[in-house]
C-alpha cells in the first residue's frame, strides 16, 4: 500500500487579507467624502437612544422597547460609554466600530477563499469587490449596523468551510442573536455536516448554535418576556416597504397605467398603503417561505460540496433580501461576505450582478430617496425597480443548473456525462482522495477511483484517458466495461509495477489496495458496489467479488 499526499497551491490568507484591507481602507475613506457626505438618511440617532439608556442602567426590553435583537445590543451601548448625549462623539464611535467590522468581514471572507482553494486570480477579484462595496454601495455602511451580523455570519462560514463545525456554529447562533437573517443560513449549515460528518455530529452542532442564541436571548426573555415578544411582532408585522420588488411594480405601473399609489410611513419605514400593499406583502412572503424551503431542500437532497454550501448561502441570502417584503439599502450588506466567493464563471457573473445591484442602490438612496417615497419620481421609481429586478437575475444565476466542472470547466450534457477508471497494479488498485473537504475527510466521495465530467464534443475513451493523465499522472489505455448505466461510462486499466502517480490539484493523498480495502473506503455505497462490480467485469481472472 502507499499513501502520499499533495498540497495544492492556493493564496496566502495574509496575502489576500492586506490586498482587501488596503481596498477596504481606501473605500472607507472616499465614503466620508464630497458626493457621499451629502443627503444622508440615519439611523445612528435611534441606536444612540438605545446606548444611552443601557449606559444609565436601564435593561433593554424591560425599562425601553427596541426592535432589534439582544445580539445587536453591544454596538449601540459600547458608542455611548462615557459620552452619554453627544450625538458627534456616539456617531465617531460607531463608525470605527463599523470598520472594525468590515475589517472582520474581510477577514473571514479571506479565510473562505484559502479554505475553497480559489485560485489566486479570483480571490483578489473576490476580496477586492469585497473590500470596494462600502464605495458602491454608499455612506449607509456607515449608519447602519449590519455589518455586525455580517461580520458574525462571515466568521461562522469561514469556520464551516476551515473544517471547525461547532465554532461555525456556535458562531451562527450569535449572527442570528445580532439579526435574524443569518438564520437562513442554519438548515444549509446542519445538512453540509449531516452530509459530510454524520448525524451525531450534526445534532452537536445543532446545539451549540441553540446554545449560543439562548445565551444571548434567554436572559432578556426572562426578565421582560412580553419585551421581548414585543420586538419579535414589531419585525414579522411589517408592512410593504416602498423598495421591495411589489411595491416598486406598484410604483411603475401607477406611472404607466395610472392606477395610482399611496405611501403611508410606519414602522420606522415608507411603505405601500392600502389593501393591495397587504395583499402584495403577503404574496410576496408566502413566495420568499417557498424558494427559502426550496433551496434548503435542493440543497439537502443531495451530497454538496464547500464550494456548493457557499453557492446555497448565497443563493437562499439573496432570495431572503429579494423577495421580502421589507428590502431596506442596508440589506445588501449580508451579501457581501457570500455573492463574491462564489466558484468559477458562475461567481463571476454574480458578483458583477451584485456590484450592479449596490451601485444602483446607491443612485437613489439616500440622496433620491424622498423624492421617490414622498413624490413616486418616475426616474428614481425606475432605479429601484432596477436594483430589484437584479436582485432576481442574480438569483437566477446562483440556482441556475451547472453544465460546468468542479475547476469551473465546462461539461458534455449528452450520456455519458463522464468516466471512471479502475487502475490496478498486481493485486491492488488506485483510490484517490479528493482534498475539497480537506485531508482528514472521509465522508461521501472522499475516496473514488480516477473519474471526471466528459468535455463537450469529447468521446467518453478520450475522457477516460485525460482523467487518468489529469488526476494521476498515468498513461494507459483504459479498456470499456459494459454496464447497465447509460449515464457513466465505467474502465478498467492495468498498471506497470513501477507505475507512480502524481496528484493534481484536485487530490491531496492516493492509496494502492485490495479491492475490498479499496471499496471499504469509498462512500456512499453505490460507489462501492460501483467499484467491486468494474473490477470484477473488467478482470474476470480475479473473479467476482
Amino acid at each position: 500500500m502507499s499513501d502520499r499526499s499533495l498540497s495544492s497551491s492556493r493564496p496566502s490568507v495574509v496575502v489576500v487579507t492586506a490586498v482587501g484591507l488596503a481596498v477596504f481602507i481606501g473605500a472607507w475613506f472616499v465614503v466620508h467624502h464630497g458626493w457621499f457626505e451629502r443627503g444622508q438618511i440615519v439611523d445612528t440617532p435611534v441606536y444612540q437612544e438605545y446606548g444611552d439608556a443601557m449606559a444609565r442602567g436601564e435593561v433593554p426590553y424591560r425599562d425601553f422597547s427596541l426592535e432589534y435583537p439582544p445580539g445587536a445590543l453591544p454596538v449601540f451601548v459600547l458608542p455611548a460609554l462615557g459620552e452619554e448625549g453627544d450625538p458627534a462623539a456616539f456617531r465617531r464611535r460607531f463608525e470605527t466600530l463599523m470598520f472594525m467590522c468590515g475589517a472582520a468581514v474581510l477577514l473571514a471572507t479571506a479565510f473562505s477563499l484559502v479554505a475553497l482553494r480559489t485560485p489566486p486570480r479570483r480571490a483578489y477579484a473576490a476580496i477586492g469587490l469585497v473590500g470596494l462595496a462600502p464605495l458602491l454601495l454608499g455612506s449607509v455602511v456607515l449608519t447602519r449596523f449590519d455589518l455586525w451580523p455580517a461580520a458574525i455570519a462571515a466568521g461562522a462560514l469561514a469556520a464551516l468551510l476551515s473544517g471547525r463545525l461547532r465554532l461555525g456554529h456556535g458562531l451562527l447562533g450569535g449572527a442570528v442573536a445580532a439579526k435574524v437573517w443569518p438564520g437562513v443560513l442554519a438548515p444549509l449549515f446542519l445538512a453540509y455536516v449531516w452530509r459530510t460528518r454524520g448525524w451525531r455530529e450534526a445534532l452537536a452542532c445543532a446545539g451549540t448554535t441553540v446554545a449560543i442564541f439562548a445565551v444571548a436571548v434567554l436572559p432578556f426573555a426572562v426578565l421582560s418576556p412580553s419585551g421581548v415578544w414585543d420586538s419579535v411582532v414589531r419585525q414579522t408585522t411589517r408592512p410593504l416597504q416602498l423598495e421591495s420588488l411589489g411595491a416598486a411594480l406598484v410604483v411603475v405601473f401607477h406611472h404607466v397605467f395610472d392606477t395610482g399609489a399611496r405611501m403611508v410611513s410606519s414602522h420606522g419605514s415608507q411603505n405601500l398603503g392600502g389593501g393591495i400593499g397587504d395583499a402584495i406583502g403577503a404574496l410576496q412572503t408566502g413566495l420568499q417561505l417557498l424558494v427559502v424551503v426550496a433551496i434548503w431542500v435542493w440543497f439537502a437532497r443531495a451530497h454538496r460540496d464547500r464550494a456548493e454550501l457557499v453557492r446555497a448561502c448565497a443563493a437562499v441570502t439573496v432570495a431572503f433580501v429579494a423577495l421580502g417584503k421589507v428590502l431596506s439599502p442596508q440589506f445588501l450588506i449580508w451579501l457581501i461576505p457570500l455573492v463574491p466567493i462564489v466558484r468559477g464563471a458562475r461567481g463571476g457573473r454574480a458578483s458583477a450582478l451584485f456590484a450592479g445591484a449596490l451601485v444602483l442602490t446607491q443612485a437613489w438612496f439616500p440622496q433620491h430617496y424622498w423624492n421617490y417615497a414622498l413624490h413616486f419620481s418616475p426616474t428614481v421609481s425606475g432605479l429601484v425597480l432596477a436594483r430589484d429586478i437584479v436582485l432576481l437575475v442574480l438569483l437566477g444565476v446562483l440556482l441556475a443548473p451547472g453544465w460546468r466542472t468542479w475547476d469551473d470547466a465546462p461539461r458534455a450534457r449528452e450520456r455519458p456525462y463522464g468516466a471512471t477508471v479502475v487502475v490496478r497494479r498486481g493485486d491492488d488498485v488506485l483510490v484517490l482522495h479528493r482534498a475539497h473537504e480537506g485531508p482528514g475527510y472521509d465522508g461521501d466521495w472522499a475516496w473514488t477511483p480516477p473519474s471526471g465530467a466528459r468535455l463537450p464534443g469529447e468521446s467518453p475513451d478520450e475522457c477516460a484517458r485525460r482523467e487518468l493523465r489529469e488526476e494521476a499522472g498515468l498513461d494507459l489505455e483504459p479498456r470499456r466495461v459494459p454496464s447497465t448505466a447509460d449515464d457513466w461510462a465505467y474502465y478498467v486499466a492495468d498498471a506497470p509495477e513501477d507505475a507512480e502517480v502524481t496528484l493534481d490539484a484536485e487530490h491531496d493523498a492516493y492509496r494502492w489496495l485490495p479491492v475490498e480495502e479499496a471499496a471499504a473506503l469509498c462512500k456512499p455505497e453505490r460507489v462501492a458496489t460501483g467499484l467491486l462490480d468494474v473490477h470484477a467485469r473488467g478482470f474476470p481472472r480475479v473473479g467476482a467479488l
